[in-house]
């Protein structure tokens, strides 16, 4: 993309004339004298005055031309001569082509001036492809009727597995090979290949390092203590700085299998700043922990989601959250609150489930008070990890249970360390409960395959952690050392891990946050058999987990697999932030400075009633099984999305994503793209513009099509609605905007101000196709 006032110089640097010779132009119409031949020296020098406005005897002195003739040529062919697609030709235009045409190479005599608004060719590559290409005016690939249904079938599993698809990713997606190991269609292959790619994509930098980033900003803004020294005052950031790290990531990452499993994991171990969670850097550290996680690879029996209980369980931010930090072994009643939630919310939920997902008859409960009050106990003794040892001046030994990465000991060498943040908590001596611990007692029931070692399930049959015989030292220290919390977890792990609910649980969940809210029992079980095992005997695999999900056939063609009664309920309302996150990829969103400040969207009232680690509890925005009252309950369907979507939600959430879709040039940054600023330093209403923080999108494609309102709306149906709108959306979309919005052609030898009413005009249409499938139910709910 290229800034409004940007010389086209700088937007085709690295531009290397490869059509220097005629017969590599052939096709283009550079030959407006009439000759038969292209040549610079007249009709470069044509092409130059008519776009500098000279007409008549002046357009054609000293070259013997026919002034009637040019014009009528350039006239004919603007579109093709157009060549950064702007609708104009303009001097932009011609000084482009006459250096083409005298063969010139270097970049540094490339015409200055702006590269225009409303592009569709603004960069060096895209030039240099289309006047090596002829000049010939192209359709956007997705929507060219041959790729059209591979562009939909991509469009729609890119849409369950990322954040939004795009024309790019649409086209990359079907350019893959198809994967010959796995039997079923062409697509499912490609899918195959697509999500193997994502398991070994490389991850980018962690929300963590984008915090410690911001951090040297203000040490070197307020010149401070110069890094690598650890500065004795950190900068206190607000919550919005994580969610600026988690909008960069989710935008801009290539790995988006991992960062849409995050999502989800973040929904289902919940964290929030509106509860506990104050510290930025504590978010960040445990985002960055189920990131590592996610998509592991399973060492040693254990899958990775053993290593994300592990993870969770040793978390600053839960010990935070759910008040297990600093939760002392020496209290009469160890804090409740985790050990509940790790097993309600967390892994089993609170009923007993088959390999279906359903419940099990008389069966009882998965835990009881007895059992909650174990792993309480079991969860004793860890607080920060505090990296300082010895004595410092008020006599304190560290390591110190007390201790905090924000902690300043004047004198005593005792610094913040942000860090701590991002490692696992530790157990001290003498915190961690002596008493016996009941943990969850199961047994496996007939076709359960657990895959779990000998000594792992070994626990479901001997439950209970006997007491500790330790000599107590003082009243602070009951004896216990710091191995012996760091076993107990351990075992409480394993005894959460191998439990036979866990599998359908969490299979479950996950198929909810990805393909479908009400999946039906075959394809909970089938999920929950990879769980269990993934072929070699290894167990919570996440990385088959997620291969079993995407690739299943009712996620890939409900249509034609599900029975006729299961059709209707297949699909799920996409949450508001994917909703968000699909308008933005759709036009690879960028922030012109690397922050994405999309802040404040949480109010239920002015923004889309969801927000990044903003939960207004552990229970998550909304229930898993929650079914709208009226067709949805009649079908026995469930809907968990429609609980945060009220009356006064619906009309803030349309006006929200309708804002960021029809903002004005005045509020946008790059005026050849269109945009939506959300906040910060993005002014551009002020002599300079300020962009510094100005997110922007591409919309070339959009004006690409600008005269073909039904191709404008196939696109944004393919990108934003997987294919779905129905024949008459579509003509009543298509009626709407050329009634709306009708574009009449630019007159010849148009004036300035007939240029700026026309441009607007153009953006207007694509900003009413915009707002038009934005808001259609179609695009909104994913099927």
């Amino acid at each position: 993309m290229v800034h409004k006032n940007c010389g086209l110089g700088r937007a085709l640097v690295g531009f290397v004339t490869s059509v220097a010779s005629a017969a590599a132009f052939a096709q283009c119409p550079f030959n407006v004298d009439g000759t038969g031949a292209t040549d610079a020296t007249r009709d470069g020098l044509l092409l130059t005055r008519y776009a500098q406005g000279l007409r008549n005897a002046q357009l054609v002195a000293g070259t013997g031309a026919s002034p009637s003739t040019v014009a009528t040529n350039i006239i004919a062919n603007t579109a093709q001569l157009d060549i950064n697609g702007n609708g104009l030709f303009d001097v932009d235009d011609a000084a482009v082509i006459s250096r083409v045409l005298i063969g010139f190479a270097n970049s540094s005599l490339l015409p200055t001036g702006k590269a225009g608004e409303f592009s569709t060719r603004s960069d060096a590559t895209a030039i240099q492809r289309y006047v090596a290409g002829g000049c010939a005016l192209t359709t956007p690939a997705i929507i060219v009727a041959a790729n059209r249904p591979s562009a939909i079938d991509a469009a729609r599993f890119l849409t369950q597995s990322t954040f939004g698809a795009s024309a790019a990713s649409i086209n990359a997606f079907n350019a893959l090979a198809p994967d010959a190991s796995v039997s079923g269609s062409v697509h499912k292959q490609k899918a195959s290949r697509w999500i193997d790619n994502q398991i070994t994509a490389t991850r980018g930098p962690t929300h963590f390092s984008y915090l410690l980033a911001r951090q040297a900003e203000v040490n070197a803004f307020n010149n401070t203590v110069p890094p690598p020294v650890t500065p004795l005052v950190f900068a206190v950031f607000s919550s919005e700085v994580m969610r600026e790290s988690f909008w960069q990531q989710t935008l801009k990452y290539n790995d988006q299998l991992r960062q849409r499993l995050v999502f989800a994991l973040t929904q289902i171990m919940v964290i929030s700043s509106n509860g506990g969670v104050t510290s930025v850097y504590d978010q960040a550290g445990y985002v960055d922990m189920l990131s590592q996680n996610a998509l592991s690879n399973p060492v040693g029996g254990f899958g990775s989601f053993r290593a994300l209980l592990g993870g969770v369980a040793l978390s600053s931010a839960q010990g935070n959250f759910l008040d297990h930090l600093r939760n002392d072994g020496n209290a009469v009643y160890p804090n409740e609150n985790f050990a509940r939630e790790i097993l309600q919310l967390f892994s089993i939920g609170l009923t007993q489930l088959d390999d279906t997902g359903a419940p099990l008859p008389n069966s009882p409960p998965t835990y009881d008070e007895d059992t909650v009050k174990g792993f309480a106990r079991a969860f004793t003794g860890f607080s920060y990890d505090d990296p300082n040892t010895g004595v410092n001046s008020n006599g304190v030994t560290h390591p110190y249970w007390f201790w905090s990465p924000d902690t300043i000991t004047l004198g005593a060498n005792i610094l913040p360390d942000v860090t701590a943040w991002a490692r696992p908590m530790r157990a001290y001596a003498g915190r961690h409960s002596v008493d016996a611990k009941q943990l969850l007692r199961y047994t496996t029931y007939p076709g359960a395959v657990l895959a779990c070692t000998a000594a792992i399930a070994a626990a479901g049959n001997t439950p209970t952690l006997p007491a500790l015989v330790r000599t107590r030292v003082s009243g602070s220290n009951n004896g216990t050392t710091s191995q012996d919390a760091t076993d107990t977890v351990e075992k409480a792990i394993d005894n959460i891990f191998c439990h036979p609910t866990l599998g359908p649980y969490i299979s479950k969940s996950l198929i909810r946050f990805f393909t479908t809210s009400t999946p039906t029992p075959g394809y909970v079980r089938r999920v929950t058999d990879v769980f269990n095992n993934n072929g070699s005997n290894v167990r919570g695999d996440m990385r088959a987990v997620m291969r079993a999900i995407l690739l299943d056939d009712e996620a890939l063609a409900p249509l034609t697999t599900l029975a006729p009664a299961d059709q209707p309920k297949f699909g799920k309302l996409k949450e508001p932030m994917l909703r968000l996150s699909a308008i933005l990829r759709a036009f690879d969103a960028t922030s012109s400075s690397g922050r994405y400040k999309i802040h404040n969207i949480n109010s239920v009232e002015f923004g889309i009633n969801q927000g990044p680690l903003q939960s207004p509890s552990v229970f998550n925005f909304f229930h898993p099984e929650f079914s709208p009252p009226g067709p949805v309950a009649m079908r026995s369907a469930l809907a968990p999305e429609f609980e945060i979507t009220t009356t006064t939600s619906i009309a803030a959430t349309a006006n929200f994503l309708g804002g960021i879709v029809t903002r004005n040039e005045s509020d946008s940054n790059f005026t050849q793209s269109g945009s939506a600023s959300f906040s910060g330093t993005c002014n551009t209403d002020v002599s300079p513009p300020v962009r510094t923080d100005c997110l922007a999108w591409n919309l070339s494609d959009m004006y690409s099509l600008v005269d073909n309102t039904a191709g404008m709306i196939d696109y944004l149906n393919v990108v934003y609605a997987q294919g779905n709108l129905s024949a008459t959306a579509i003509s009543k979309f298509v009626a709407a905007l050329d009634t709306a919005h009708p574009l009449t052609p630019l007159p010849a030898n148009a004036t300035a101000s007939q240029i700026v009413t026309w441009q607007g005009r153009k953006r207007d249409r694509v900003k009413a196709a915009m707002w038009l499938v934005s808001q259609s139910p179609d695009f909104q709910i994913q099927r």
